[in-house]
């Protein structure tokens, strides 16, 4: 028991080690690192399409995938309805389950979801739309809120 739980300290440690060396390198190319800010009960951060976070609090991976789909109302124009985004998320849990994740920015479909005690929540999918211009996929960034229930 005291072997495995040292070889997954060591595994994990390894992997930090693997993953701020990248995230060092991509640094040094220019790009943005994960913005991040954190309190006790609920943190909530920044990710842009480039970069891989690790909550050290909750255990945990995550990166975005891609913007499935963005069919929000742009700016400058006048829409019958408000639209939704729909992002797709990489999330390792510290027990090393991989899960897919699909959120949305629209309130009636699934902004949220559950996974091991830790919920997770799409607050802001950005740039928001503005009328005939199109982001580049690179440029987007997805705020999330990530709150571990105290109740398991």
């Amino acid at each position: 028991m005291i072997r495995l739980r040292f070889i997954r300290t060591l595994f994990l440690a390894l992997f930090i080690l693997l993953l701020s060396g990248c995230g060092a390198q991509r640094h040094a190319q220019g790009d943005a690192a994960p913005k991040a800010v954190f309190d006790n009960t609920r943190d909530t951060f920044t990710l842009d399409m480039e970069n891989t976070l690790f909550d050290v609090t909750n255990q945990f991976f995550l990166e975005v995938d891609s913007v499935v789909s963005d069919s929000r109302c742009p700016k400058g124009v006048e829409c019958i309805w408000e639209g939704n985004a729909e992002v797709r998320l990489h999330l390792k849990m510290n027990n090393s389950a991989t899960h897919l994740l699909t959120l949305n920015t629209n309130p009636r479909f699934g902004q949220d979801t559950t996974i091991n005690h830790v919920n997770f929540r799409l607050l802001e999918l950005n740039p928001y739309p503005v009328a005939n211009k199109k982001a580049p996929y690179y440029n987007y960034e997805v705020k999330m809120a990530v709150e571990r229930n105290k109740f398991p």
